[in-house]
């Protein structure tokens, strides 16, 4: 018996254990290629719809209930050879058909021009105004038909703050949709990653604008970086060499012989005033508050104005006290000066108690 005739009579008696060794790892070798498949094409389905749900962004700016100027875009993009920037207007609201019949709340309401439709992922710009392809379904859109969009209205007051209006806030805008927005024409946009697309109302940024009372300002901004790779580097460097304090909702206004930083929103957020001590020069810082009434004796103001100063920045802060000649400077904490209406209302005089009641706001601005 040879060596040949030994593995031959070998393979023979044992083929079913062969048999069923070679089927075990054809099991295990199609398990493992279809686990590879499977998970190519998954990957491959998160590349697309990320490639259609950002286009060809690479960085984002987002301020939510702020807004810098619209030309922020423009200036950026102007900055960074080969940059590409969009200003646009994002926020949330409401969609029904005219009719009524139908309605769709979260509903991302984005405020755009061709700038943005020039960072989608390569799909023509539709008419505005124009419904994604998910609003539509869900509305039953069809040609022609009306959609009544409703938004509130931004504000640097937060509704539960007791200083805001009980009045509606509510913008409505009534649109004839032109076109359904494909995926490959940016309907599928969101900064905000998910494998479902948020339904989508897109609307001239100008237009919106106009209906939330905003002027020329804008709340998001995209901007897609150029082939080098410190892209992101030079859009961050640029970005910090274009903000103005108009994009941060400032405004430096001359006084009498001093300059005041202003906002329009209730407060100076700390960062801003803690920048503001750097600057060598006197500083005075003053905080307006609404009280609901201020009383002497029998006599009552209701509904008044009450400003504390007190200077910022230590030593040079101090010297900014000089700048109201009308306050003692031994003014104590418990004490208050009055101009002469409210002396003459309250019938006050120097030395009289006087009380205060307000309303008292928490960290994040809420009644208590």
């Amino acid at each position: 018996m040879n060596a040949a005739t030994l593995v031959l009579r070998g393979l023979r008696h044992h083929a079913r254990t062969h048999l069923g060794v070679a089927a075990g790892a054809a099991v295990a070798t199609a398990t493992l290629v279809g686990a590879l498949v499977v998970g190519d094409s998954v990957r491959f389905s998160l590349r697309r719809h990320a490639g259609l749900r950002i286009g060809a962004v690479d960085a984002a700016l987002t301020s939510h209930d702020r807004f810098f100027t619209d030309a922020l875009a423009a200036r950026l993009a102007a900055s960074v050879p080969g940059a590409r920037a969009a200003s646009i207007v994002e926020v949330a609201g409401s969609a029904s058909t005219a009719a009524g019949g139908r309605r769709v709340l979260d509903v991302q309401v984005l405020g755009v021009d061709a700038d943005f439709f020039a960072l989608s992922p390569g799909g023509p710009a539709p008419l505005l105004p124009a419904l994604n392809e998910r609003l539509a379904q869900e509305l039953g859109w069809s040609p022609g038909d009306e959609v009544v969009l409703r938004s509130e209205k931004p504000s640097g007051i937060p509704g539960d703050m007791v200083l805001a209006t009980e009045e509606d806030n509510l913008a409505p805008l009534r649109l004839a949709p032109k076109a359904v927005a494909t995926d490959e024409e940016f309907g599928r946009f969101s900064l905000v990653a998910g494998q479902v697309p948020p339904a989508t109302v897109f609307v001239d940024r100008a237009e919106l604008q106009k209906a939330l009372e905003l002027g020329p300002r804008a709340n998001t901004l995209l901007a897609s970086a150029p082939e080098e790779a410190e892209g992101i580097e030079s859009l961050e460097t640029a970005l910090r060499n274009v903000w103005t304090l108009a994009d941060a909702e400032l405004a430096i206004r001359p006084g009498d012989g001093f300059l005041e930083l202003v906002t329009d929103r209730i407060f100076l957020e700390e960062p801003i005033v803690a920048a503001a001590e750097t600057l060598a020069r006197p500083l005075l810082g003053v905080s307006t508050y609404f009280v609901n009434g201020l009383v002497h004796g029998e006599r009552a103001t209701p509904y008044s104005m009450v400003s504390a100063l007190a200077p910022l920045g230590g030593t040079a802060g101090a010297e900014a006290l000089g700048m109201y000649a009308f306050l003692p400077r031994d003014l104590r904490p418990d004490e208050v000066v009055l101009n002469s209406w409210l002396r003459d209302d309250l019938e006050a005089s120097a030395g009289d108690a006087l009380e205060l009641f307000w309303f008292g706001l928490d960290a994040t601005g809420k009644l208590v």
